[in-house]
């Protein structure tokens, strides 16, 4: 994983552990104003309670290849969160630093 999926990972994808099940969730960014920004968390997986360490995070991180939550970029080739794109193949910050996009 380069830096910005590990920052992905970190920040965007959660583990919610119960005696039932071990729920991997997934961030959506929202944007209310350009700089007053929403999360709301996705249930997307689900597995056993008695799930390894290693299966819980090898199921996490193949969370970040979920095209209804990640895209690269087809400018920078990296992956962000749909809500930093400014259009489907787009990141803002390329949007921004070689485009004139203001935000």
């Amino acid at each position: 994983m380069d830096l910005s999926d590990i920052e992905l990972f970190r920040d965007m994808t959660r583990v919610i552990e119960s005696p039932e099940a071990v729920v991997l969730e997934v961030a959506e960014v929202h944007w209310l104003q350009p700089h007053s920004l929403f999360i709301v968390w996705h249930p997307v997986v689900v597995l056993q309670p008695s799930s390894s360490p290693v299966r819980i995070e090898a199921a996490r991180k193949s969370l970040l290849h979920r095209k209804r939550f990640f895209a690269l970029c087809a400018e920078c080739g990296l992956r962000n969160i749909k809500g930093h794109m400014d259009s489907g193949a787009l990141c803002m910050s390329c949007a921004k630093s070689n485009h004139g996009m203001v935000y």
